[in-house]
């Protein structure tokens, strides 16, 4: 069975943070790497099996600054700002960044591969990880390794890491329920690390877009965290509608 909730007032997406605590493989190496790292650039391509393929691009910078641009949103966090911009409303909010970034802004299962750049315990509650010998991707010589988020090996993280610079260039993100299974692929296009210049974390409105507040934002999309979306109701006196349904 697979089941999804729908959250009225909410930010984005469940994603779980788990990962590895005293793996001294490939997947330790990479969170090290990237968390290591004084900034990160990124391009790549997102795609369910059977499904359309998505771009993303993102920047990090230490210790606090975040530029990350989705097919449906882009976050933009300069230090002292986050701003949220929405393509299909062409709208914006701007408030005082959180001090939690990572919470903010890597709910999302197709960014959350890079929070450890920013948290170096996103993976510290994997139930296990296990080192998968080499696979060739483009050319590449890679260094596969797997890590089963929950005991029920109902999600698992498998990484293709490169070993010239131990960063990834392949990821699958697949889910098992029940007799469903859902694979995510995402191919690295381009990555590096190193400082990015500060004009990548200054937001430029778009064209005729129109900047609103946080609540006139969230209250116009559904969210998927049911947490998240409790905060937001509390905090501006709304209520959460839930719609739930189940394929078997």
């Amino acid at each position: 069975m697979i089941r999804k909730l729908l959250v009225g007032v909410g930010a984005a997406s469940v994603v779980v943070a788990a990962a590895i605590a005293t793996d001294t493989g490939h997947f330790a190496t990479y969170v090290n790497k990237i968390n290591s790292a004084e900034g990160l650039e990124v391009s790549y391509s997102v795609n369910e099996v059977g499904g359309a393929q998505t771009k993303y691009y993102v920047v990090l910078a230490k210790p606090n600054k975040a530029m990350i641009d989705t097919p449906a949103k882009t976050f933009v966090a300069d230090g002292k700002n986050l701003t949220v911009y929405d393509k299909k409303l062409n709208s914006y909010f701007v408030k005082a960044q959180p001090a939690d970034l990572v919470k903010d802004i890597f709910v999302d299962e197709d960014v959350s591969l890079w929070r450890a750049f920013f948290d170096a315990k996103t993976y510290d509650k994997v139930a296990s990880t296990k080192n998968e010998g080499t696979r060739t991707r483009r050319g590449e010589t890679l260094n596969t390794v797997s890590a089963q988020v929950d005991k029920n090996g109902e999600y698992t993280i498998r990484l293709h890491v490169s070993q010239k610079d131990s960063l990834v260039r392949q990821a699958e993100f697949v889910s098992n329920m029940g007799a469903t299974q859902k694979i995510r692929i995402v191919n690295v296009e381009s990555i590096t690390t190193g400082k990015p210049a500060d004009t990548l974390f200054a937001f430029k409105a778009p064209a005729n877009s129109k900047q609103l507040t946080e609540q006139d934002m969230m209250s116009a999309e559904w969210g998927h965290d049911y947490s998240k979306a409790m905060e937001n109701a509390a905090a501006f006196g709304k209520g959460v509608i839930i719609d739930f349904y189940a394929d078997w």
